[in-house]
């Protein structure tokens, strides 16, 4: 198999593993702030001013 070959079969699987781990981040993220939006908005009106402001971005 020449160079050229290997070289392009290891971008595609570095590529589809880069995007694997993107989108489980993504959807890690997504949940636990639909989560966070959920438990504040049945605490009650007052806590629901600073809804905005808590995105949460440690994984």
């Amino acid at each position: 198999m020449n160079i050229r070959a290997s070289f392009a079969r290891a971008a595609l699987f570095l590529g589809v593993g880069a995007a694997t781990l993107g989108m489980l981040a993504f959807t890690v993220l997504y949940y636990r702030y639909a989560f966070l939006v959920e438990r504040r908005l049945r605490a009650g009106p007052l806590e629901r001013q600073t809804i905005v402001f808590q995105v949460p971005i440690v994984i």
